[in-house]
């Protein structure tokens, strides 16, 4: 004999869902950093305005429908350490 679920019991259901989603995401994530951690780290030049760009980027492409302005200073560059 099959049951079907309620109104109230396909909400949770779905909350279920989503948040296997997000922990699947969290696990991945903090595997990523596990294998960052581990990597040698040297120093050298970063162009802090390239990270911007490919953020923004990024963003754009995820929100489509957000009309952020954005004023990224050119060739920004620093010191510091670099993950190889």
């Amino acid at each position: 004999m099959q049951k079907k679920l309620d109104e109230e019991g396909k909400q949770y259901l779905k909350k279920i869902e989503a948040s296997s989603e997000l922990m699947g995401q969290l696990i991945d994530d903090l595997l990523k950093l596990s294998r960052v951690t581990r990597s040698e780290l040297n120093f050298g030049k970063v162009n802090l305005s390239d990270i911007a760009q490919s953020v923004v980027k990024e963003l754009r492409q995820s929100e489509p429908e957000r009309k952020d302005k954005d004023s990224i200073t050119p060739d920004m560059m620093v010191y510091g350490t670099l993950i190889c």
